[in-house]
């Protein structure tokens, strides 16, 4: 019986996991746009983030409405040296489109709330 025993403890202390803690991932500087070095929206939560060619889209999280986040995301370009040349808003699908120019490139910003909800997705292609 007591052989059983230790062979019982020795099964037991064999499938005990690894007790280490996990290490703490490092924090990384975030940009929406690499190209543009544009910032995410202050406060929110990002939720992913797709890059191709130096085009970029964005999901992320706010409790902020569509025109303030919108008016975040044009002060950033206007700082960055771009001019909007055009500006559309959709109230019925919340979306806002403008396209901006800089020195001969053009690039189209489309922001996009699901709903009334706080989740936003901001495309940005050159």
């Amino acid at each position: 019986m007591r052989g059983w025993v230790c062979l019982l403890a020795l099964l037991v202390s064999a499938c005990v996991m690894n007790t280490k803690p996990a290490p703490v991932p490092q924090p990384q500087t975030f940009v929406v746009n690499a190209r543009l070095g544009l910032p995410p929206y202050p406060g929110s939560v990002a939720i992913k983030r797709e890059k191709s060619d130096g085009s970029s889209e964005a999901d992320f999280e706010t409790r902020d409405d569509l025109n303030t986040v919108y008016v975040f995301f044009n002060t950033q370009l206007v700082l960055k040296g771009w001019t909007r040349l055009t500006f559309g808003f959709n109230p019925a699908v919340t979306r806002v489109t403008a396209v901006y120019s800089k020195s001969g490139t053009q690039l189209k910003l489309n922001l996009d709330q699901k709903g009334k909800s706080g989740k936003y997705t901001l495309a940005l292609e050159f």
